[in-house]
């Protein structure tokens, strides 16, 4: 059984848009190692730097969220919230199926993307995994785990979830799940 647990650290960031109505286009980046970016979700650029979870829940449409990099030490949490949300984790110009130019090498941290967060809502959503610009051969594998736990952060009640999850290692330095029926 594998675990996340996104309750045990005290650096814990949660951005939730599920009271806008209107799709967004959202994109993770990082401007250094240490230095992460959220753009598409607010105003203006969101910046963080030394966090061990970042939940990021989407707004009640169905939004686009690209994730072209993650910093190494943060657990990222992405989920969406009604719509059918697109998630896709290393295509590099956000145009995924158009330019192949994927690279999972920047995605430096554990990543959990979810099905809907609000169990009332049943859209479908996508999950897009694209490594098809890098030239050098990956040792992958990508399993079940029948029983995989995931603790969300404070204040969401409940404790921990056990749940099937999709298990992607060796893309990426680290893992990149999916959980459905959570």
């Amino acid at each position: 059984m594998g675990e996340w647990d996104g309750a045990g650290g005290s650096d814990v960031c949660r951005l939730q848009d599920f009271a806008e109505a209107g799709p967004d286009t959202v994109t993770f980046d990082r401007t250094s190692p240490t230095v992460g970016t959220i753009d598409g979700a607010a105003g203006s650029t969101i910046t963080y730097t030394n966090l061990e979870v970042l939940l990021f829940e989407s707004t009640a449409a169905g939004d686009a969220i690209n994730v072209l990099a993650t910093l190494a030490g943060t657990n990222y949490f992405v989920t969406g919230n009604g719509g059918g949300d697109t998630v896709t984790i290393g295509n590099q110009t956000a145009d995924f199926n158009t330019n192949f130019d994927g690279s999972l090498d920047n995605i430096l941290g554990d990543i959990l993307v979810t099905g809907e967060f609000n169990p009332a809502v049943s859209a479908v959503d996508t999950l897009n995994i694209d490594d098809s610009g890098t030239l050098a051969p990956n040792v992958a594998t990508i399993s079940v785990n029948p029983a995989f736990g995931f603790t969300l952060p404070a204040p969401t009640p409940g404790g921990t979830d056990f749940a099937h999850a999709t298990e992607l290692a060796g893309f990426a330095p680290p893992f990149i799940r999916f959980v459905t029926g959570h």
